[in-house]
């Protein structure tokens, strides 16, 4: 297996975030399409709930993008990682899901952007939190 990493430079300043923030949602469209294929292709994985695999968040200043194999082989991802899995699920059963962002400005030099999923009728399931995120 090989690994491929993107590196780009985003939400360095501000000014930047309306990019930044459209480069997320193509990251998240591609990673969830990403892993459309794979369950396509694997159709015996198990659902995400039933994987055994927990939310864990990345130490700061690293970001990892995981798809459906990679989350399974260290058994957590984090919110892109397990949303994006969540999405494809849907996706492949015939539920036209997205994940999404939420942006939360934490201090005046540091914001967060978490990400779930948006169901065709407006609901928001977050997959982070119903695999450990919070949890004490």
């Amino acid at each position: 297996m090989r690994d491929v990493d993107f590196r780009v430079q985003l939400f360095r300043t501000e000014l930047e975030r309306p990019r930044s923030e459209r480069a997320l949602g193509y990251f998240l469209a591609t990673l969830t399409a990403i892993n459309c294929d794979y369950l396509r292709q694997y159709p015996q994985t198990p659902k995400l709930y039933d994987a055994g695999v927990r939310y864990k968040a990345e130490p700061s200043g690293q970001e990892e993008w995981k798809d459906v194999p990679t989350v399974r082989l260290d058994g957590h991802g984090d919110c892109e990682d397990l949303a994006c899995w969540r999405t494809a699920e849907l996706i492949v059963s015939g539920i036209q899901a997205r994940p999404i962002f939420k942006y939360q400005r934490v201090t005046p030099e540091f914001s967060l952007y978490h990400i779930q999923v948006r169901w065709p009728n407006g609901r928001i399931e977050d997959p982070s939190k119903v695999l450990g995120m919070g949890a004490k």
